[in-house]
């Protein structure tokens, strides 16, 4: 994706799926950008680009790539994005505590990455979240409660999770 994508000031669409595309992504946060979906490209960058959205960003589906490295801290700047979708690629370290900042957060699905440590309870005020899939991943403890928010879907599968789930009576 050329360094050029980031300069258009006025582009809000950027969909580029299904496509064999090399390296990661430009620096998105000159635009108006509201939507980035790069799924199934090959992409193979940092996926700290999440760090160069901009403050419009509402959808990201960038699942079935091969972006590594870690979750960016300032992820929770991102309050207006409703969907993260980063399933199948090669995120590693943990889920930072500043995803509770995501107040708009409806469906996160981190799945089938290196994502490991524990869940924050951070992720427990996300009132928006509708939809949560960590599957396939090394995570330890056990899941925040989760009865302050909207969730309707819940794959914690082949995680290694442990302990009370008692919350689950309350969604």
């Amino acid at each position: 994706v050329p360094d050029e994508m980031g300069m258009l000031s006025s582009l809000k669409l950027l969909q580029l799926t299904v496509a064999s595309l090399e390296g990661g992504l430009p620096d998105f946060s000159g635009t108006s950008l509201e939507q980035l979906d790069v799924s199934y490209c090959g992409l193979d960058g940092d996926i700290s680009f999440l760090s160069n959205l901009p403050p419009s960003i509402r959808h990201v589906n960038a699942q079935f790539n091969h972006f590594t490295g870690s979750l960016p801290a300032n992820i929770g700047d991102l309050t207006l994005l409703k969907n993260l979708i980063l399933y199948s690629n090669d995120i590693s370290g943990e889920i930072p505590t500043t995803i509770g900042g995501m107040a708009s957060l409806e469906n996160l699905q981190l799945g089938a990455n290196s994502i490991t440590g524990r869940v924050p309870d951070e992720m427990g005020m996300l009132s928006s979240l509708k939809l949560l899939q960590l599957t396939v991943a090394s995570l330890e403890g056990g899941l925040p409660d989760f009865s302050g928010t909207s969730l309707e879907q819940l794959d914690v599968s082949y995680c290694g999770l442990d302990g009370d789930i008692s919350f689950l009576s309350n969604l």
